[in-house]
């Protein structure tokens, strides 16, 4: 994996996303989008159309992908893949060399976080089941499951925990959280092999990885 401690040498928070950065969920996500789409009448798509066509907010995803919210609200279509996902959430694993990178970070006096538009109850039971709990001084998802923008919420953690974001660094897969970043003034690392592909991310003004097991 990547060394990104060289890349976070003048920072002394680190902000990472979860799904699709610290969790390998892509492959379980898109099996659930694709049993969605089978149950509407829509084509599925494979691994690379989900990355090509992933974003956030959820809802919008969704609709590029064909769901006519005007026959099937996106408030039952969310609630049938997060019932799949709370099901199945145990096939995932983290991304490899994960453990090791938040070791490092935390060895080298670093203090870490989550930010993440996954509902912030379940990041805690996941962080206790994987045993990664102890790495992160604080947690900040959604109140909710339907995979909005998490801008206000990146706004509260660093206003409520005192974090100057030219002290701070975000590790993400996404668009969103370049936008996330941007917005709050956080500098950003992505690494485009969770949620979004390289040829998404590769434009957006910021150190962009093709693979974290290797610079691009």
């Amino acid at each position: 994996m990547l060394h990104l401690e060289s890349y976070t040498k003048s920072k002394d928070h680190i902000v990472f996303d979860w799904n699709g950065t610290i969790l390998n969920d892509v492959d379980l996500s898109l099996d659930l989008v694709n049993q969605l789409l089978k149950a509407n009448g829509i084509p599925t798509i494979n691994r690379d159309q989900h990355r090509q066509k992933f974003k956030i907010p959820i809802e919008d995803y969704y609709t590029d992908l064909g769901f006519d919210f005007s026959s099937k609200s996106f408030r039952e279509l969310s609630d049938t893949w997060v019932k799949g996902y709370g099901e199945r959430v145990g096939e995932c694993g983290l991304f490899e060399g994960c453990r090791e990178l938040l070791e490092g970070l935390r060895d080298a006096g670093k203090t870490l976080s989550i930010l993440s538009a996954a509902h912030e109850a379940h990041i805690h039971e996941l962080l206790k089941e994987y045993d990664l709990d102890h790495f992160f001084t604080h947690v900040y998802g959604l109140d909710n499951t339907d995979g909005a923008s998490k801008v206000a919420r990146a706004e509260q953690m660093l206003r409520e925990k005192s974090i100057a974001p030219d002290k701070a660094i975000m590790i993400g897969d996404t668009r969103h959280d370049y936008d996330v970043a941007c917005e709050v003034g956080m500098e950003i690392i992505l690494l485009a092999d969770g949620h979004q592909c390289y040829s998404v991310l590769k434009d957006l003004d910021c150190q962009v990885f093709e693979t974290r097991y290797g610079a691009s």
